[in-house]
């Protein structure tokens, strides 16, 4: 995932405070019109849970949480399941892989 300057949002919510549309502003500034998009409606990316909805399809029998952080500009999706290491087995203890399973990871 890929996290822009806080400049960068802050020259975009001033342009859209001056009226600017969302293309308009991503043209000027560089990023992408969906960016800007979520920039100007947050709660947006709070109506999108498509990696929340896939982890809970993997690991019905397990919990997982979602935090919305930095302004509403990112969400962490977080599961704790002792299965997490066949899913991601550069995380668990697998002899490839040097790093021990303890039990609980986080997938962002």
């Amino acid at each position: 995932m890929f996290v822009h300057a806080s400049e960068v949002r802050a020259n975009a919510l001033r342009l859209v405070g001056e009226g600017h549309n969302d293309s308009e502003i991503a043209r000027g500034l560089a990023v992408p019109r969906t960016t800007v998009s979520d920039w100007r409606d947050p709660r947006r990316l709070r109506r999108s849970p498509t990696r929340s909805r896939l982890i809970r399809a993997m690991l019905p029998a397990n919990r997982v949480g979602r935090v919305i952080r930095e302004e509403g500009r990112m969400i962490v999706v977080q599961a704790c399941s002792s299965h997490l290491s066949c899913l991601f087995p550069q995380h668990g203890g697998s002899r490839i892989w040097s790093r021990q399973h303890r039990g609980r990871c986080s997938v962002a």
